[in-house]
């Protein structure tokens, strides 16, 4: 069990550096269009040119992610997997209520959002099976 939670980490690590790295590529080309730009409302880039981008107290999404992802690591290692249980239900909530605040107001869908989130419930559930 524990090599699939640290695994689905690593994965989630990867898509927010990407994400980051868009945003980063967005700043210097406002044309850059993304791997994960699939039609214009199946969008990463738009949704990391959004206001909600910083959705939490101001802070990139990117990095409430990677935040995220070091503790669950650290509290996994650590033996404290219920406490990677309630942070993985806490922020996937929050993860989700950004993705559902963008879909109704900017009429987009974030693919790399949709993916953390599907991240974070994934290893909720895996440690709520597997205590």
């Amino acid at each position: 069990m524990m090599p699939l939670l640290i695994l689905l980490s690593v994965i989630g690590l990867v898509t927010i550096f990407y994400n980051m790295y868009v945003e980063y590529k967005v700043k210097q080309d406002p044309s850059y269009r993304s791997l994960c730009d699939f039609t214009e409302h199946i969008a990463c880039t738009r949704t990391i040119t959004s206001r909600w981008e910083r959705a939490l107290f101001g802070i990139p999404n990117s990095l409430v992610g990677i935040g995220y992802y070091f503790l669950f690591i650290l509290l996994a290692f650590a033996g404290k997997l219920q406490l990677a249980f309630y942070l993985a239900l806490i922020t996937s909530s929050l993860f989700l209520l950004v993705t559902v605040l963008i879909k109704r107001t900017e009429k987009i869908i974030c693919t790399i959002c949709a993916l953390q989130w599907f991240i974070m419930i994934v290893q909720a559930i895996i440690i709520y099976v597997h205590p």
